[in-house]
C-alpha cells in the first residue's frame, strides 16, 4: 500500500437504522460486534496501516477496540498518557493506533484530536523521509 494512501473503514460493519447497534438487544449487539471485528481485523492484516485512527465515540467503545486487537492479534500496548475520554495511543496490530473523539464531539476535545493529529502527520513526514532516503 502506498504510505501516503488514506482508508476509511467503520468500526461497526452496519448501523441501525442510522444508530450504532450499541442500543442493540444483547443477542443482536454480540453478534454485530463479532462481525465488525473480524471484518476490520481483515482489512487491518490485508492493509497492514502505519497508523489507525479510531474517531469514534468514548462510551462503551474502548472495550470493543481491545477485544479486536485481543482476538485477532496479539493484542495492544497503550502508549503514556492517556488521557480518559479524550485521547488513546497505543500500537496493535503492527499499527501505531489512536482512539479520539468523533470529529463531531465537543466538550474539550478538539485540543486532543488536534495533538493526535499533529503525531499522525510527523509520523507521516517521518515515514515518508525515511521510505525517500531509503529509495536513494
Amino acid at each position: 500500500m502506498d504510505p501516503k494512501a488514506l482508508v476509511y473503514a467503520n468500526l461497526f460493519a452496519w448501523d441501525y437504522d442510522g444508530r450504532l447497534p450499541i442500543d442493540r438487544p444483547n443477542g443482536e449487539l454480540s453478534e454485530v460486534l463479532r462481525l465488525s471485528n473480524q471484518l476490520l481485523a481483515a482489512q487491518i492484516k490485508q492493509l497492514k496501516p502505519y497508523f489507525i485512527i479510531f474517531a469514534t465515540g468514548y462510551d462503551q467503545i474502548d472495550p470493543i477496540i481491545r477485544s479486536l486487537f485481543n482476538d485477532h492479534f496479539d493484542g495492544h500496548e497503550n502508549v503514556d498518557p492517556v488521557v480518559p475520554r479524550k485521547l488513546w495511543e497505543f500500537h496493535g496490530g503492527g499499527s501505531v493506533c489512536y482512539r479520539i473523539a468523533h470529529p463531531r464531539a465537543t466538550h474539550g476535545h478538539g485540543e486532543y484530536r488536534e495533538e493526535a493529529l499533529a503525531i499522525y502527520l510527523a509520523g507521516i513526514n517521518w515515514l515518508l523521509h525515511f521510505l525517500e532516503d531509503f529509495r536513494r
